[in-house]
């Protein structure tokens, strides 16, 4: 995944919905995999860096 596209506040609003319905319907079932690679991108994720300077999630 590259930088993030999601600039508008409905672009933000529809993301945090998927992403509420996901956690809701997927998580307690996930595999640990994926949560390990969820949790993987968090923490690599950095606040506050400009958009020219994020780096891809792999």
């Amino acid at each position: 995944m590259t930088a993030s596209a999601l600039t508008t506040e409905r672009e933000r609003k529809l993301f945090s919905d998927l992403l509420d319905q996901w956690r809701k319907n997927h998580l307690p079932d996930a595999p640990r995999e994926q949560l390990e690679a969820i949790e993987e991108a968090m923490y690599r994720y950095r606040p506050g860096l400009a958009a020219g300077e994020r780096r891809s999630w792999r």
